[in-house]
């Protein structure tokens, strides 16, 4: 885990399972930030294993 300079968070991290052919690591990379409104939390996100790939944001809206 580590912080940019713009304030956002970055964790990366590793899982390792048992899949079809055997023992497969799934690869994982967030950066967590809020926008500069200050009322969305966004989550952008990569997770990779061999041959498949899925990259995506959440956006989480601050209720008053």
């Amino acid at each position: 885990m580590s912080s940019a300079t713009d304030g956002s968070i970055l964790i990366s991290s590793v899982a390792t399972f048992n899949g079809y052919n055997g023992e497969e690591d799934m690869k994982a990379k967030e950066t967590w930030k809020v926008d500069s409104t200050g009322k969305i939390l966004i989550l952008e996100f990569e997770n990779t294993t061999s041959g498949n790939e899925a990259k995506g944001s959440y956006y989480y809206d601050k209720v008053n």
